[in-house]
């Protein structure tokens, strides 16, 4: 079968899939294969739930008319989103970064679907799997597409804008996060920018939060780059937007063009969010969205899956941001929480950052460091191996500050301490399982 007769089959399918324990009759089934598993062994599952077609690699499927086999499924599946892409003439925007490209793609489609059909990336499906899937998602219904894309090694953002082919793009921050994999920070800020290198070369265009200082040198006067701050929006409609009320959500003003005001209180917690609403709101002002939309719909978004969600736990107010951790957004948090000046009894529950590599010793410290330098970080539980080995070479000891190997032994150390109406942050990479902590028991 030719490429455009399996595009034609995936265009009339109900979708594509990769699992048949989620599939959908009438889908695509991509058998693709890991270290520790075989995706071929689940063909016959996944035409037996009412696949259409099969892609595979196994040839002992070659003579089956609802199977095609290939010598690599995800380099296939990988080329044909790259073309079944090329087929729908809307714009792509593509959102990378190390913090915020998550909550920044939620908040712009939220804002543009105002307006738009939008095809948007589903929860963290951002690398060389979820793109290709995304994209088979779309239909001649959508109007704007947004592609979240992550990376944790060079080459990659450059790999899935080829695959994407994006239209836009926008990098929400750089910061220190998957350095195991990236080597260093520089080459993290080399891999966001082929973002940037992507649109340049292929004459689109580059929302630039001049707030991301640390791409400020490559940021020439290019024709492709769309300049903004939270002062400057530059915007069609939009002027500037600055923060009324940080706690416990972020309440704005919105400065129009034309002289007039907007009040907006959203449901995001932490000054650190700023600037991804600020991100939201210049392109969706670029795409023509009306500001009455944009103030009601940032009201309506409610922040899931563990990503400054604000919760109540026993009496207490818990801001739980325990979906992923790095060293830049660890400090952020923290900053953040220093400013709420409005609560006395504040807690600090802080998992292990992970991925790391032979940074994380030194990324622990510091942040050990961080709180012990600020008075107003009295409670504090530390949870995880790398806080524990920074302790030790640190050998800084306070009677309120404590370590934990685990969540499971942190929870039990928190319910014995009867807490109530305190403020409780709870960070932590998604490996230390801090959310844990407040599920009932």
């Amino acid at each position: 079968m030719k490429p455009e007769d399996i595009l034609n089959v995936i265009k009339n399918s109900t979708g594509v899939t990769i699992d048949t324990r989620t599939m959908s009759k009438g889908e695509v089934f991509f058998a693709i294969s890991g270290d520790n598993f075989d995706g071929n062994k689940f063909i016959e599952k996944a035409l037996e739930n009412g696949a259409v077609l099969a892609i595979g690699s196994d040839e002992k499927y070659k003579n089956r008319s609802d199977v095609v086999v290939v010598k690599d499924v995800l380099v296939t599946m990988q080329k044909l989103a790259r073309l079944y892409r090329s087929r729908f003439d809307i714009p792509i925007i593509a959102i990378t970064g190390t913090n915020g490209k998550t909550t920044t793609k939620e908040l712009l489609c939220t804002i543009l679907s105002g307006k738009y059909n939008v095809l948007c990336t589903k929860g963290n499906f951002n690398n060389h799997i979820g793109v290709p899937l995304t994209l088979f998602s779309l239909g001649k219904e959508h109007q704007i597409g947004i592609v979240e894309m992550g990376a944790s090694s060079l080459g990659e953002i450059k790999f899935l804008c080829e695959i994407a082919q994006p239209d836009f793009g926008v990098i929400t921050s750089i910061g220190k996060a998957h350095i195991e994999g990236f080597g260093s920070l520089e080459n993290i800020v080399k891999t966001k920018l082929e973002l940037f290198e992507y649109l340049v070369t292929n004459d689109g265009s580059f929302f630039f939060n001049e707030a991301v200082s640390e791409i400020e040198e490559y940021m020439k006067s290019d024709k492709c780059i769309k300049r903004f701050n939270a002062a400057q929006i530059n915007g069609n409609v939009f002027s500037s937007l600055e923060v009324k009320n940080g706690f416990p959500y972020i309440s704005l003003e919105i400065f129009l063009n034309d002289g007039s005001i907007l009040e907006c209180d959203t449901r995001l917690y932490g000054r650190y969010n700023f600037n991804n609403i600020v991100t939201s709101v210049k392109i969706s002002d670029f795409f023509g969205v009306d500001s009455e939309v944009v103030t009601e719909k940032l009201s309506e978004y409610v922040p899931i899956n563990n990503r400054s969600q604000i919760l109540t736990w026993n009496s207490n107010t818990v801001v739980l941001d325990a979906y992923n951790a790095n060293p830049t957004s660890m400090m952020e948090a923290l900053k953040s929480f220093l400013d709420i000046v409005t609560v006395k009894n504040k807690y600090l529950i802080l998992g292990d950052m992970l991925e790391l590599g032979s940074e994380s010793v030194r990324e622990h410290k510091r942040i050990i460091e961080f709180i012990h330098s600020n008075n107003e970080f009295i409670n504090v539980l530390f949870i995880g191996k790398e806080f524990l080995k920074a302790k030790k070479e640190l050998a800084i000891h306070h009677n309120d500050v404590l370590y934990f190997e685990d969540s499971d032994i942190a929870k039990r150390e928190l319910l014995s301490m009867d807490l109530r109406d305190s403020l409780i942050l709870a960070k932590g990479s998604r490996g230390i399982k801090v959310e844990t902590i407040f599920l009932q028991t």
